[in-house]
């Protein structure tokens, strides 16, 4: 299954399969795709453009923790915004 959404001029695409799923970057311009799933990050389920350069995204890990990342295009950098633990209801910022 393929989410994809546009902003500007990148178009981000999120593939997810039964036991992973990956986020990737094509910019509009150049047409190469690029993988931007975050190595300790491995699940990404929901995406959503927080701005023109930042593309937020929530990683379901296991465990019953979740954390949400936001990814810079200019900068090509991801960010932990903040990891919520479900199973002690605990929030990291």
């Amino acid at each position: 299954m393929h989410y994809l959404v546009q902003k500007n001029n990148y178009i981000a695409i999120l593939e997810i399969n039964d036991k992973k799923s990956d986020l990737y970057m094509v910019p509009r311009e150049d047409k190469l795709v690029y993988k931007i799933t975050p190595a300790n990050y491995l699940n990404p389920r929901l995406m959503r453009w927080e701005s023109d350069n930042n593309l937020c995204f929530v990683n379901i890990g296991g465990e019953n923790r979740s954390t949400l990342l936001s990814y810079n295009v200019v900068e090509n950098q991801h960010k932990s915004i903040f990891t919520m633990d479900l199973k002690s209801r605990i929030l990291i910022f």
